[in-house]
């Protein structure tokens, strides 16, 4: 595993990338844990092996947030926002 993000200046999109490869190899859903802790704060819903409690509190939820919205703006392009009416 690499050094603490702090040490290694990691970027959000490299602590997400991490943070759900932790949680498939811990056998859980990564969709359904990332969604829960972004919505409550409530790390219970990161697994505790591979510190990903603590690389998920080294960054926080807005900059996770973003790096997801970041991720999946890149992959869909502007029109997946053009659906939407009221954006």
């Amino acid at each position: 595993m690499p050094a603490h993000p702090g040490e290694t200046n990691m970027s959000a999109h490299d602590i997400l990338t991490l943070l759900i490869n932790i949680i498939v190899e811990c056998g859980q859903d990564p969709v359904t844990q990332l969604a829960g802790y972004l919505m409550t704060d409530d790390p219970i819903y990161l697994p505790d092996c591979v510190h990903a409690r603590s690389l998920a509190d080294s960054i926080g939820r807005d900059l996770l947030l973003e790096a997801l919205l970041q991720y999946y703006v890149e992959r869909n392009g502007r029109s997946a926002l053009s659906h939407h009416t009221d954006l």
